[in-house]
């Protein structure tokens, strides 16, 4: 069975929300690298240390929110 790192992705996930981030531009269409961390159950997790997963965003809701799909 694969372990799953869940302290690991903890550590990741408290340094991503400190971080001060720019504001960014929401393209629909687009394809953005994204932390999606450790799933629980069958879900794919991100991948390496980083956790990432690459995303296509198919529509903008706001500023700072869009749906997407991970590929």
């Amino acid at each position: 069975m694969f372990h799953k790192d869940f302290a690991l992705w903890h550590k990741v996930k408290s340094a991503t929300d400190t971080r001060n981030t720019q504001h960014v531009f929401i393209r629909e269409g687009a394809v953005w690298l994204m932390r999606l961390g450790v799933n629980i159950g069958s879900e794919l997790d991100g991948k390496g240390d980083e956790f990432l997963r690459p995303i296509i965003v198919i529509k903008g809701i706001n500023d700072h929110v869009f749906f997407g799909i991970p590929v």
